[in-house]
Formats: C-alpha cells, structure tokens, sequence
C-alpha cells in the first residue's frame, strides 16, 4: 500500500492565531464554560456513566482472561490499561462508518490485545536482550505463515505469551486475511522504532517517519479487520495513524525522556526548548484530516489541548494560554483517573466471576 506522509514540515514560526482558530473549530472545549469545565472527569456525567456503559463492561469480560499474563494489577504495566481502553473505544469509532462494523468488536479486541501482549514482551525489563531477540525471530515468523500456526503451536496453551500472541493472530487472520500485510508492516516499524530510540543523534525526518509509520500501520489494520480493499481508505486510514502516534509521544515524553528513548517529541523539545512547533503541526493534521473522519477532527482537537495541561514547562506561555482556552479536562490526569477505573471493573470481574458481573452490569441503569 502507498504511504501517505504528511506534507507539512515541523515549522518553527509558530502560528498563534491559526492554532487559536483549529481549537475554536474542532476543540470540545469550546463548548463548556470553565465552571462546566472544573472536574470533568469526576462529575455526573463523566466516568460514573462510561463505567457503566456496555463497551466499558465488554472491554473487561474480554481482558478478564488475560489479566494474570498481561500482568495488569503491577502498576507500570496497569497504567497500559487506560491507553488500551482508549485504543479499544477509538478503532471501534474508527470502524462505525464501514458496512456491518457491529461484527468487528471482538476482532477489534483481539487486535488490542495482540498489540498489548507483543508491547508488553519486547518492553519487559525482566527479559534479557537474548530472549528479546529470539521472540522477535518467534513472532515475525507468526506473522508472516500465519497458516502454519495450527501445526507450530499450541490452540490450547494459553499460559505461554508466544503460544498465546500466535493464537490471537491466527484467529484474526482466519476473520479478515487481509490484516497480514499492515500488521506485519507494523511489528516491522515497532522493531525499527526499537533501534531508533536509542539513539538521539537522528535528523528530524527519521524520527517523523517512525513515528508515522507505527501509527500508520496500526490504523491500517482497522479497514483490513472489516474487510476493506479501496487502496483510498488505507491512505486515510495511514495518514491519521502518524497523527495519533505524535499525539501519543507527546503525552509519553516526560516518560520517554527518563528512560533515554528518543522520539520526535523529545527530539522537537531538545532542539527548540518547547514542543510548540509539534502542537502547530498536530493542529495542520487535523485540519488535514479527510471529511470521511470529521469526528476524529475533534476527538484529535480536544486530545492536543489537554497535552499542554499535563506539562506547562514544555510549552510557551502564549501557547499554553490558547490551548488551555480549549481545554475540556481543567485538573487531574485523565489517564490514570480512566486507569483506575477500568482497573477497579477488572478486580470486581475477577471478585465476583463472569457470569455474576455481566448480569449485574446487565441490569445497572442510571
């Protein structure tokens, strides 16, 4: 599939006025007054109700099984868990717009969870570079016969992760032949991703492209799991993927740049002393984002004004200012607020059993 780069540079003349006007067009901040604002994520209609809500119940019936492997109640690999739900409600927005996406939720969660289980592995600190290298080889062989699955691994041992990313593969390979391309496109990119945070001496355009191509890659999955062949949704579907993933550096940087990973966001903030010309950038992609994905527009918007809350040292004052005007999530850290949360859910599935917890959850009503 051709890639669709973005065609802006990453300009360090900062642009106040077209920053203020893509907020003001596509930010949900906008439309709340500051009081509204004041403790979003705590009030009456925040995560009391997206708690309750039936993808939220699903998300964790589906994780439940995979809890103890995943490791999710040790704390660095449970802070995954916000990102992944984000993930799972994100690439099912994606999907809604394609014929019978109702069918895809559970494939859709299968590609969060491989994504999960193949993140988790190739960043476990327990796990020497030896092993990391033999696992690489392990997968990349999954990937690519995905037919020769049945014959190479264990369908019932779920206890090993190598068993267990093969199983999830080749049950989402059996859905949609179509996802081995971008998925083995993907592991590719991780793994050059890998080798290209450990070393801060890149040029900027290196740095862009990675992280393009892992974002890119990652929503070229979505048209493949429903089965899409118009070459025209993968170039949407790449171009949005890049935005996503310097969204995403951006509000992993502090983390990235105590672990001595280089990125495009600690590259633009060792460079310049800020990150406002990646936030101008962002907003040029979501101006650029293709009418098919008005809503990503503003999921897009509202993300990158809540980046700039979470680290005011990173960005410049009249920056700052024009971002937190359109920020919806005034205090407290939206993640970890989602984290706790889902992980809350997650412990009461474990508590009550399966059966019990759907059927409370069934008939929860506010």
């Amino acid at each position: 599939m051709v890639e669709n780069q973005s065609k802006f540079p990453i300009s360090r003349q900062i642009d106040l006025p077209f920053i203020n006007r893509i907020y003001q067009q596509w930010a949900v901040g906008s439309l709340f007054t500051d009081e509204q604002k004041t403790d979003f994520l705590t009030n009456i209609g925040g995560l009391k109700v997206l708690c309750t809500d039936k993808f939220l119940n699903l998300f964790v019936q589906l994780i439940g099984d995979y809890t103890e492997i995943l490791g999710v109640f040790d704390r660095a690999e449970g802070d995954a868990m916000s990102s992944s739900l984000a993930f799972f409600y994100g690439c099912f927005t994606y999907i809604l717009r394609f014929p019978n996406f109702q069918r895809q939720i559970e494939q859709i969660f299968y590609f969060d969870l491989l994504y999960l289980l193949v993140d988790h592995y190739l960043d476990d600190i327990r796990t020497t570079v030896e092993e990391k290298k033999e696992a690489i080889r392990e997968i990349r062989k999954i990937l690519t016969y995905p037919e020769k699955i049945p014959v190479q691994y264990s369908v019932e041992d779920s206890s090993n992760l190598i068993n267990l990313i093969a199983q999830v593969y080749h049950r989402m390979w059996m859905h949609s032949p179509l996802i081995k391309r971008p998925i083995l496109a993907l592991f590719e990119a991780e793994i050059d991703g890998l080798k290209i945070q450990h070393n801060a001496s890149l040029d900027e355009e290196a740095y862009l492209q990675i992280a393009e191509r892992k974002g890119g890659y990652t929503m070229e999955c979505l048209p493949a799991i429903c089965g899409i062949t118009r070459p025209e949704e993968y170039r949407i579907a790449y171009r949005l993927g890049g935005l996503l993933q310097v969204i995403d550096d951006c509000i992993d940087v502090d983390d990235d740049q105590t672990k001595g990973f280089s990125t495009i966001a600690t590259h633009v903030l060792q460079t310049t002393g800020n990150l406002d010309p990646l936030l101008q950038w962002m907003l040029r992609e979501v101006e650029a984002i293709d009418p098919k994905n008005t809503l990503f527009k503003v999921i897009t918007a509202t993300s990158i004004a809540y980046i700039p809350q979470r680290k005011p040292a990173y960005y410049s004052k009249p920056c700052l200012a024009v971002s937190n005007r359109y920020n919806l999530i005034v205090t407290g850290n939206a993640a970890q607020t989602l984290n706790d949360a889902v992980l809350k859910e997650i412990r009461k599935l474990h508590l009550l059993g399966r059966d019990l917890y759907a059927s409370i959850q069934l008939n929860t009503t506010f």
